[in-house]
């Protein structure tokens, strides 16, 4: 049986030791120098309130594990209860402290964040899934939507208009309290629908690497109308061809319109809180608003 005494689970508190800490995880994610930069500056900015950045499996000196923690933004009951959102991104151990100790490190961040809502947007494996399960996480109520035009010649003649917008003009959620203004990488826009009705949305432009060849696409991140937004996506798809030449549109959403599409499928999306009940935040501020991010 391994000897886990020597491990112990410390905070990431300042800067240096987030750079520390993201070299780790680039390095066991086999990703780029870009994405470690990325992340670096996106937690930096997140947390500019706040003096924790994560937390780290040390064994002595040396880092063995790594989860972070993004200040995503804040969430009001319908009793005025304010609540942090916290989303935790990039949790890795090294191979021979797969187990128990990584069990030790995420629990670690649950308990730390016990009063506060904690999102996970990525997907993970069966094994993990049960881990977080096990922790209190629940399937948080989305979908994610491909949407790639089976022929994109169809209803070529069908315009719509689409304009940039800003963050002052986003209607979100009373409940949802999200620093869009300052996330450089966010672009808004809008459109018209029937009776001049103006459809918001928010997202950002991807890069995803297909046997090492970059496919540009856009991901959408929040709708005001995601039932309109799902009716006019070809349109819109064809605006980012156009415009980015984006191959294809990804949409994360609430669960809710076209579950038995073909383009539609559940992604392990999850969230935890034991002080309120919420079953969605949207992903701004989180891990999926950074520019360049794994696939």
């Amino acid at each position: 049986m391994k000897n886990f005494s020597n491990l112990a689970v410390k905070p990431i508190n300042d800067p240096f030791d987030l750079s520390l800490t993201i070299k780790f995880l680039r390095v066991k994610f086999l990703a780029s120098y870009k994405w470690a930069y990325e992340l670096f500056n996106h937690v930096l900015l997140m947390n500019s309130n706040y003096d924790l950045y994560g937390f780290k499996l040390m064994q002595g000196e040396k880092i063995r594990g790594a989860i972070l923690s993004i200040n995503q933004g804040k969430y009001i009951d319908n009793d005025n209860k304010l609540f942090d959102v916290i989303n935790t991104v990039c949790w890795s151990v090294d191979k021979e402290f797969e187990g128990l100790p990584a069990l030790m490190l995420l629990k670690h961040q649950a308990d730390f964040h016990k009063d506060s809502i904690i999102t996970s947007y990525t997907v993970g494996n069966l094994a993990a899934m049960n881990i977080h399960y096990k922790l209190g996480y629940k399937n948080m109520n989305s979908q994610f939507t491909r949407y790639i035009p089976s022929n994109p010649t169809l209803f070529m003649k069908n315009k719509l208009k689409i304009m940039n917008s800003n963050s002052n003009e986003i209607p979100l959620e009373k409940n949802f309290i999200i620093r869009i203004e300052d996330q450089k990488d966010l672009e808004y826009f809008k459109f018209e629908i029937k009776d001049k009705k103006s459809i918001y949305f928010i997202g950002i432009n991807k890069i995803k690497f297909l046997k090492k060849i970059p496919i540009p696409h856009f991901l959408v991140l929040w709708t005001s109308d995601d039932y309109s937004f799902q009716f006019y996506k070809f349109q819109i798809w064809r605006y980012f061809f156009k415009s980015n030449n984006c191959f294809f549109l990804d949409h994360f959403r609430k669960t809710s319109i076209d579950n038995n599409k073909r383009d539609s499928s559940r992604r392990n999306f999850l969230i935890k809180s034991s002080s309120c009940n919420i079953n969605f935040y949207p992903p701004l501020g989180g891990e999926l608003s950074i520019k360049e991010i794994m696939h």
